[in-house]
């Protein structure tokens, strides 16, 4: 972990901390899969799964310079009320699915039960909230005898809502709106034929549209999210939203990106 603006940094456990995955030599890592899937799904991987049912192999071969595209995406850090003490929840890839916790009283990964695989997480509220691939949302707990991180669901699923059929939901991504809101964007996308003089001019065009939603807790609902006054930036690495008007500069600043991509998203997105 580096802090950019003061320079400090701080090591996070190894990710051979994690009791199944070996590093064999400095160039190969072996996921031992079987005391894997029995972590991730809580017992044998459902035979519909086609990645890891109903016959999982033995082991899953990596490479070291395959692991940042194949094992892991990102780390989730929790703020830290006093120096030396953090929790980081680490996201892996679908395929993986499983996330993994360490805290600075329990510095070595571990890897928790998520049968549908983590696609998106946040803290928010002293809390690590995630979203599913399946569109469950969940906040996680750890227990203070074992350090386990257990889940559970705490709003309605995020579906795909959007009324046009041809859009297809291609990403979830949390956040935290500027009222203290959980926040949702959904990415569709939408391929349409753009005409060219001639027909055989005509080209496929992929569009790409957010739909950003709040959760209102109290009725257990998701619902539109009123932008105005607010900046939102969307990323693989974190999804950022911030008031427009106490930080003066986004506005230049997205009008200025705006005029020299001559009208491209204004939401960065992966």
């Amino acid at each position: 972990m580096a802090n950019p603006a003061t320079g400090e940094r701080a090591d996070l456990p190894a990710i051979t901390t994690i009791p199944f995955l070996n590093l064999v030599g400095r160039r190969w890592f072996f996921l031992d899969v079987e005391p894997f899937v029995q972590i991730r799904f809580g017992g044998p991987p459902p035979p519909e799964d086609k990645h890891w049912g109903p016959h999982p192999p033995r082991t899953y071969t990596l490479t070291a310079a395959q692991m940042r595209q194949s094992f892991y995406r990102k780390v989730v850090l929790s703020a830290s009320p006093r120096p030396g003490s953090y929790a980081a929840m680490l996201i892996t890839d679908r395929l993986i699915g499983a996330p993994a916790f360490a805290t600075a009283e329990d510095p070595a990964w571990r890897m928790a039960r998520s049968p549908d695989g983590v696609e998106d997480a946040i803290h928010h509220d002293g809390r690590f909230y995630s979203v599913t691939y399946t569109g469950r949302v969940e906040a996680w707990q750890r227990n203070d005898e074992t350090g386990e991180f257990t889940s559970q669901v705490v709003a309605p699923a995020l579906a795909a809502t959007a009324d046009d059929e041809k859009k297809h939901l291609r990403r979830r991504y949390l956040a935290a709106s500027t009222d203290g809101r959980l926040m949702a964007v959904l990415k569709h996308t939408e391929e349409v034929v753009e005409e060219g003089r001639y027909s055989y001019m005509n080209k496929v065009v992929t569009r790409v549209h957010f739909e950003v939603q709040v959760l209102d807790q109290a009725n257990g609902r998701w619902e539109a999210a009123d932008m105005g006054g607010a900046a939102l930036f969307v990323g693989v690495n974190s999804t950022v939203c911030v008031s427009a008007r106490e930080h003066r500069g986004i506005e230049l600043w997205l009008l200025f990106q705006f005029l020299t991509t001559c009208g491209m998203l204004l939401c960065l997105a992966y």
